[in-house]
């Protein structure tokens, strides 16, 4: 299983928003990480997950959804 940290990235492998880790309860085992994540109306989320049940974004898509952002921000299709 994947250690996590606060502040990674992780998607539930079924799919969804992406939630940034705040706290990771290792007790009761298995693991369970406290998870936030902004909806469309950009209101704050929280929740506690498996960590069984998530895995890590991949970097290379954070950066690619993040420059579409900002080319987005300035007038720019992406």
């Amino acid at each position: 299983m994947t250690d996590y940290k606060p502040g990674d990235l992780v998607m539930l492998l079924s799919g969804g928003p992406w939630l940034t880790v705040e706290e990771i309860r290792a007790d009761p085992e298995p693991s369970q990480l406290l998870v936030a994540w902004f909806d469309d109306r950009d209101d704050l989320h929280r929740t506690i997950l498996a960590a069984s049940s998530v895995e890590p974004t991949r970097e290379d898509s954070r950066r690619h959804t993040l420059e579409s952002a900002r080319r987005e921000d300035n007038g720019y299709d992406a």
